[in-house]
């Protein structure tokens, strides 16, 4: 029997065909994978150099210290007018000589770590000005050989604006020494004839050589031993003020006996007591720790506040004082009156220096606007804080708080 030859193929034949078609098949999906996949790869890409690209910072890529892409930011930050102007620039380029060493520098860390921290440097725009800015570098692949990224950021707004600030507060402390050392000065030149003036004053009224004849004279005598008192008093808030301000005050440290603080600067308070003008209550309580502080700079703040309580309390008014301390509180001393007051608005001014508060009813009070803000400033370097209520026609209450730390047993 002889089979027809057309068409006809092995077995044999026909599955190493199907086998080959698989193996197609197969190289087809795997190409059609790899297709979509570069596909994918090409879009996430194109994202990300869009998203560069619209950066607010300057990105540049280096490779070999050449540089080979920059995006929209850097090209404005180095004062080009396109991308093609900067790459194929060598990165030494747009460095100033005197930030070549460095830029070597973080090279070599940039190699060891991988990454360098960003710092900031001084760079060269195309017109050979200078910006400051802020450098961070990135190790990165590109195009499979080892380059750098740098993100770069324009901070010559911040570099002045902190100059500004450097060269004002220069300016501020050269202003400060120099009000410090004049008034030092000043101090030295009035205190001498003052002192005569007080001394001489106190000898005529006291009539210590012989009489001067009418009794106005020795009112005379009286009246200019006072003022020079009080101008010298004045002087000596000034000059405390200024050292505070400019950090020159010293302050001893031991331990302050407040009950007999206090006493000591009631003085002024019980003289009108005792005649009835006003109405005076002491408060004290028994076994108050001591402070630990300056003592006459203590009776100093106490002084002043009780001089403003007895200035500015009509007759009929009340003034109170008081002092307790315990464990969690600490200290504090409290001094009221039911003085004339003052507004809310007006109390900033008060602890101000020579912050005057003006009213009709006290234009003749009116003092230099020292006081309280030396006694503010003193308590406050003792760690306390002093703490003032008023109202007008209700009168003030100021409280002097000390920390439990400043307390000795």
């Amino acid at each position: 029997m002889i089979l027809p030859t057309t068409g006809y193929m092995p077995m044999q034949d026909v599955r190493k065909t199907k086998t080959e078609l698989l193996n197609e098949l197969e190289t087809l999906r795997q190409r059609v994978s790899d297709l979509e996949n570069a596909r994918h790869y090409t879009e996430s890409d194109n994202r990300f150099r869009l998203l560069v690209q619209s950066m607010p910072d300057a990105v540049r890529i280096t490779c070999d210290g050449v540089i080979v892409y920059v995006n929209d930011a850097a090209v404005a930050l180095f004062g080009a007018g396109c991308a093609e102007e900067i790459i194929g620039r060598h990165s030494e380029d747009f460095v100033p000589k005197s930030e070549r060493e460095r830029l070597a520098t973080r090279r070599r860390m940039l190699m060891a770590n991988g990454n360098v921290p960003m710092e900031e440097q001084q760079r060269l725009r195309l017109d050979g000005s200078l910006v400051d800015v802020e450098i961070l570098g990135i190790g990165i692949t590109w195009h499979g050989k080892p380059a750098a990224l740098n993100v770069i950021r324009n901070i010559s707004s911040r570099v002045q604006a902190r100059e500004a600030l450097i060269e004002a507060k220069e300016s501020a402390e050269f202003a400060n020494r120099t009000k410090s050392d004049f008034l030092a000065n000043m101090s030295h030149e009035i205190r001498t004839p003052l002192n005569a003036i007080m001394g001489f004053s106190e000898v005529m009224e006291k009539e210590i050589f012989g009489p001067i004849g009418s009794s106005r004279y020795r009112e005379y005598a009286a009246d200019i031993h006072a003022s020079g008192q009080h101008l010298a008093s004045l002087i000596n808030d000034i000059l405390d003020l200024s050292k505070i301000e400019a950090g020159q005050m010293k302050f001893k440290r031991g331990r302050v006996n407040i009950a007999r603080v206090v006493e000591a600067r009631l003085a002024l308070l019980k003289r009108r007591a005792e005649t009835g003008e006003i109405k005076l209550a002491v408060r004290i309580v028994k076994n108050l720790p001591a402070l630990r502080g300056d003592e006459r700079r203590i009776r100093q703040v106490l002084f002043n506040l009780v001089s403003n309580a007895s200035k500015f309390t009509p007759d009929g008014g009340r003034v109170s004082i008081s002092a307790s301390a315990n464990a969690q509180t600490g200290l504090r001393i409290r001094v009221n009156d039911t003085g004339i007051g003052m507004k809310q608005e007006d109390m900033e001014t008060a602890l101000t220096p020579f912050g005057q508060v003006m009213t009709s009813t006290e234009s003749d009070l009116a003092g230099t606007g020292l006081g309280l803000p030396l006694a503010k400033s003193l308590v406050e370097h003792h760690g306390g804080s002093l703490n003032l209520k008023s109202k007008p026609g209700e009168g003030t209450k100021i409280t002097l708080e000390f920390p439990p730390m400043r307390l000795v047993a």
